[in-house]
């Protein structure tokens, strides 16, 4: 008796201190969650500017019920769409709290951790024809292991969508995210797989699909206090069409966005890669493009945009060729245009490659700005005054081969079938305005090319090592246009 006595003690004593354990876990996840809301409310703001430029993006915490073991969450993501109209995402997430939960045992997971969250998309006005069309559960849930160090992996499911309404109809295959974060949740990296997704509108009729759709992210906050994120995406094919152009596919598609911020200087670079492009059945060839934007004052960007949107919206206009501004608006604009240049910003074009089976065409450029000494008579002054202070340095090189151009006027004009008529028609072309450039000093043609490296500095251009004025140099511009 008195060793069951002492055992039920042990259990007892085991089981209290449990209980507390898990309220206190239940406390702390309580706090890192909402930690995380707000964390995640000011890096949005970080890029999107304090008036989160048009997208009103702002995740809450709306419903947080916390028991002993268990809590239950509502997560609330609002935005509105581009025509101002609120949407509203909502997740429903069941907390079960460390060091031991249940469901993470059941998983086979016997690893302490803070919290186990099984969440699940709610339906909301915004969702509800998901829901109509999965009519099978929730349309996502998400089963995340919180870890103590501010580590955790995440498992993301999307189900299948099929929704159809006046012509107009969604596809989509549904598909899986996996997401680890680590470094008190400012590190992570995220991965998903979808096999297709699909837009059709009726009138006027346009059609999208893509598919084979692979997607990549990581994001990193080194302790200089820059916030790193690279973000990559991916499709085996996509098609567009519509009653207003010629078909188009490209397959073998990638799009690179990377990003690195610290403070409100935010580099940034684009990169596309177009396997191969046809349009009507003809094969126009491989496409690549880098470009890039250093020094860019986010804060001072999201300043002028939010201000310009401002402007649309108290004259009541959504297209911007139907915006007449005043004297007093335009110059509001242009010191914050001001603001923008005042970090020297930059921006290029790193490289754009077109290939064919007949050769290759390149080219690049760069602009280097400057923020005017005197902000306030820069922001009155002309183009003609203004150019000169903002414009530090232009760079442009090209290469252009004269067999690629024929073979992709050829492919223009005769689709599929070989048309030796029009690839000549377009070596005839490519000859014409290379000799002119060439007549004009501005380009030279070297074999079966035609190659030119223009750069502006200090009020002077220089083409292919020959330096001119700028009037000279835009009148010899001038001269090939004509």
């Amino acid at each position: 008796m008195k060793t069951s006595a002492k055992l039920l003690g042990i259990v007892v004593v085991l089981g209290v201190a449990y209980v507390g354990a898990s309220w206190y876990m239940g406390k702390r996840a309580q706090t890192v969650i909402e930690q995380a809301v707000v964390q995640t409310n000011q890096h949005l703001v970080k890029m999107l500017g304090p008036d989160l430029g048009d997208t009103g993006l702002k995740v809450s915490v709306t419903d947080y019920r916390r028991g002993v073991f268990s809590s239950d969450i509502v997560y609330t993501l609002a935005m509105k769409d581009n025509n101002g109209k609120p949407l509203q995402f909502k997740l429903a997430d069941h907390l079960q709290h460390g060091p031991f939960p249940i469901d993470a045992l059941r998983a086979g997971s016997v690893t302490p951790m803070l919290a186990y969250s099984r969440a699940q998309l709610a339906p909301t006005a915004t969702t509800q024809k998901w829901f109509d069309s999965t009519k099978d559960g929730a349309p996502v849930v998400a089963i995340t292991k919180i870890g103590f160090s501010g580590q955790g992996d995440s498992q993301w499911e999307f189900k299948p969508l099929t929704y159809a309404e006046n012509g107009n109809s969604i596809k989509f295959s549904g598909g899986k995210v996996h997401i680890t974060f680590s470094q008190n949740y400012k590190n992570s990296t995220a991965s998903g797989r979808f096999d297709s997704l699909e837009f059709a509108q009726a009138s006027p009729r346009e059609e999208v699909q893509i598919k084979g759709i692979l997607l990549d992210s990581k994001t990193t906050a080194p302790a200089d206090g820059a916030t790193h994120i690279e973000n990559n995406f991916k499709a085996d094919s996509l098609a567009f069409s519509s009653d207003r152009d010629e078909p188009v596919q490209i397959q073998k598609l990638a799009v690179g966005f990377n990003t690195q911020q610290k403070g409100q200087l935010l580099d940034a670079d684009l990169h596309y890669e177009m396997g191969q492009v046809s349009a009507a059945k003809a094969d126009l060839g491989s496409l690549s493009f880098t470009g890039r934007a250093s020094h860019v004052n986010i804060e001072a960007v999201n300043a002028l945009a939010n201000q310009y949107n401002a402007f649309k919206a108290a004259h009541g206009v959504k297209n911007d060729e139907d915006l007449q501004l005043t004297d007093a608006e335009s110059a509001i604009l242009n010191g914050k245009f001001m603001d923008v240049l005042a970090s020297n910003p930059s921006v290029s074009v790193d490289s754009l490659v077109l290939k064919n089976d007949k050769g290759e065409s390149t080219a690049s450029l760069k602009l280097d700005l400057s923020g005017p000494s005197d902000k306030a008579a820069a922001a009155q002054s002309g183009l003609e005054t203004l150019l000169p202070q903002i414009l530090k340095q232009i760079t442009l090189n090209f290469s252009i081969s004269r067999p690629m151009v024929a073979r992709l006027a050829g492919q223009l004009q005769g689709g599929a079938q070989a048309n030796p008529q029009a690839d000549a028609v377009g070596g005839i072309l490519f000859d014409a305005y290379a000799g002119k450039l060439q007549s004009a000093g501005l380009a030279k043609v070297d074999g079966d090319k035609a190659v030119a490296a223009i750069k502006y500095e200090n009020n002077s251009v220089e083409v292919n090592g020959k330096k001119m004025s700028v009037m000279e140099f835009a009148q010899r511009a001038m001269a090939v246009a004509m």
